[in-house]
């Protein structure tokens, strides 16, 4: 599937997963400005999206233009001329000409997806624009301990290394939590359940949905329950669940975690991902140095989720996820996140996380 667009603002109950659109012409700086005050960026138009938003909007009557999160050098473009080509990112590549803004326009006559490019300050180019993704500003460092403890004895262990039981509950971090435990460092250990740091009123026997939408403001714990996470094994698909239990009459393995200064990139030795999309690739680079790359390319709005590193001749492959869905109940999101991997020697590839 592609990307459903709305006509109106998208939201949900996890803020983090939907696509918000705003109709309010700005300048593409004050759209940017305005999608980052969101912890979003403006849209980015990769090409499965771009030919979804053609085939799947057939009721679009009249003209759609809106700013993305493109950018391209003014020596290869002419203002106000239409292409219709996939749309460019040389504000990702090493360029060092003036770049202009793109913003993107569907021809309802001839359904049709094109695109032109403008002066990103100009106040007499306002168009409105979609705030898609998510980017985690906050990063965290989680550590896993097999250990089974109490709430009470896990929550103390935790604030002793200055940190807390989980507590970040964003679709992304559930995401990543499967991602860990069904193919990444924690894919080897025993742990079916954590605690997390939420407590609440309720004895939940059953296993719910990711996040925990249930809290108590309640510092006794004689009369509340602690949620904790019920790992891949007992819940549908490997997708994380929850459920609560008596704080000081139970024990169970617990997460730890701490604020963090970098991402964190988990390495496939010999490995490459199958079916991804390839943004762009760049010689002469160290591992770090795509690190940083793959970092600041997600920091603009072009996310960059895993990197391919060739030792042989030092060149990495910029890649992300093209099956991504809006659906109204659960909002923006990656419909496959289990990547497939092809085994070829002298290759790495860096999957990137915000938690570790």
């Amino acid at each position: 599937m592609g990307v459903i667009f709305l006509p109106k603002c998208q939201s949900t109950e996890d803020e983090t997963l939907s696509t918000i659109y705003v109709a309010e012409r700005m300048t593409w700086q004050d759209g940017y400005d305005y999608c980052k005050s969101k912890r979003k960026r403006l849209k980015y138009i990769s090409p499965s999206t771009k030919a979804a938003f053609r085939d799947q909007n057939p009721h679009i009557a009249s003209d759609v233009t809106f700013w993305t999160a493109h950018k391209v050098t003014n020596e290869t473009v002419t203002h106000g001329k239409r292409f219709y080509s996939e749309f460019p990112l040389d504000n990702i590549k090493d360029v060092s000409s003036p770049l202009l803004c793109v913003y993107l326009v569907y021809e309802a006559d001839n359904k049709r997806v094109g695109w032109e490019a403008g002066e990103c300050h100009d106040n007499s180019v306002r168009y409105p624009f979609f705030c898609d993704i998510a980017f985690p500003t906050d990063k965290k460092s989680m550590t896993l301990y097999e250990a089974n403890l109490t709430w009470p004895n896990a929550n103390t262990f935790c604030e002793k290394i200055d940190g807390s039981l989980l507590q970040e509950m964003s679709g992304n971090t559930g995401l990543e939590l499967g991602d860990f435990f069904h193919s990444g460092n924690w894919s080897n250990t025993r742990v079916s359940s954590f605690w997390t740091n939420h407590t609440l009123l309720d004895h939940v026997t059953t296993v719910e949905q990711w996040p925990i939408d249930k809290t108590s403001n309640t510092t006794k714990l004689e009369d509340i329950y602690c949620a904790y996470v019920i790992l891949k094994g007992q819940v549908d698909k490997n997708i994380v669940g929850w459920m609560s239990d008596f704080c000081q009459n139970s024990s169970r393995s617990f997460l730890c975690e701490k604020e963090s200064d970098e991402f964190y990139f988990e390495p496939y030795e010999n490995y490459k991902p199958v079916g991804l999309n390839v943004l762009f690739e760049a010689r002469q680079l160290s591992v770090t140095d795509c690190m940083v790359k793959c970092n600041a390319t997600t920091e603009v709005g072009i996310p960059c989720e895993m990197f391919v590193w060739n030792s042989l001749n030092s060149t990495c492959y910029f890649m992300n996820y093209e099956e991504i869905v809006l659906n109204i109940s659960h909002g923006y999101y990656h419909e496959q996140r289990i990547t497939n991997y092809k085994f070829v020697e002298g290759l790495t590839t860096y999957k990137r996380y915000s938690n570790t």
